[in-house]
């Protein structure tokens, strides 16, 4: 297993030093984070989501197995309250415990989650892996952004997003095995097909925009990643192992809670013109650690 996975990480991690080193030799436009980043929210991750859930979506699969959502509940639930817990007591400033918070929270399991998943164990996991992380995906589009925005309340447009919508389409279209002509698929599929190297590509990109001796010398940095890439997947694995939960939900614990930190932390400063050294850092050193650190758990675990 931990062969298998590493293989995965590291095609992954391939992809992500094709961007950055297409980036840092100005091969590439200063855009291209930007149209990338709006092609995999509005378009390829979509496409992915829906095809996963229109091909297995099914209500025999949604009835058969209850303790998912059950199980997604109360993981999610218990380390979000205390991620929070947690990130408030990091450094002084609020906006950068904010930051702290969401890193801690919301692991990457869009962008390197799905697509080692999908590597790894197959579309019929990838689509409960997906229903799995419909608390996560329901707390990043709602406090997360609150988070990283510094605003007051919960916009109900949060949730109004194309991979949300895409969903709920695709599980409706399973459900009712609506067929889907040949040509849609076909462009469905290629689209999806697309969102893993992309997605890294993207990665990539972003962590090139800064330098790494501005991005890497905040502490904090190494404190967050070393909660969210160690602490919190130990803890997770351990008490669901000690639970003697199914194989298949350890797969899915450790396809959620031991991906690294996500790029909304610097996509979403940037966007305001906020500091961002400390998310592009986040992301940097966990894509990094995560070589290691991702296969040595689904070894151990798996």
């Amino acid at each position: 297993m931990f062969m298998l996975t590493l293989q995965q990480v590291l095609k992954l991690f391939v992809f992500m030093l094709i961007g950055f080193v297409l980036h840092r030799t100005k091969t590439l436009p200063d855009e291209t984070a930007s149209i990338l980043s709006k092609l995999e929210v509005n378009l390829l991750l979509p496409c992915l989501t829906f095809r996963t859930f229109a091909e297995n979506f099914t209500l025999e699969k949604l009835t058969s197995d209850p303790e998912l959502l059950i199980i997604a509940l109360i993981s999610s639930l218990v380390t979000l309250i205390v991620g929070t817990l947690i990130g408030r007591h990091i450094g002084t400033d609020h906006y950068e415990q904010n930051v702290c918070i969401y890193s801690i929270n919301c692991p990457n399991t869009g962008y390197v989650g799905t697509p080692l998943v999908l590597g790894l164990f197959g579309a019929e996991t990838l689509m409960k892996m997906l229903i799995f992380t419909i608390p996560l995906v329901c707390y990043t589009y709602s406090e997360g952004y609150r988070l990283l925005t510094d605003k007051r309340g919960i916009s109900i447009r949060n949730f109004i997003a194309p991979p949300l919508i895409a969903m709920f389409l695709g599980a409706f279209v399973g459900l009712l095995r609506i067929p889907i002509p040949a040509i849609f698929g076909d462009v469905i599929s290629g689209c999806a097909d697309c969102m893993a190297p992309l997605a890294m590509v993207l990665t990539g990109c972003i962590i090139a925009q800064f330098r790494f001796r501005d991005i890497l010398r905040d502490p904090h940095i190494y404190e967050v990643v070393l909660l969210r890439m160690v602490a919190v997947p130990l803890v997770v694995l351990s008490i669901a192992r000690l639970l003697d939960v199914s194989h298949e939900m350890m797969v899915l614990l450790a396809a959620v809670f031991a991906m690294p930190t996500g790029l909304n932390t610097i996509v979403v400063p940037a966007s305001m013109n906020r500091d961002c050294h400390l998310g592009a850092g986040m992301t940097c050193v966990s894509n990094i650690f995560g070589l290691l650190s991702i296969p040595l758990f689904f070894a151990i675990f798996l």
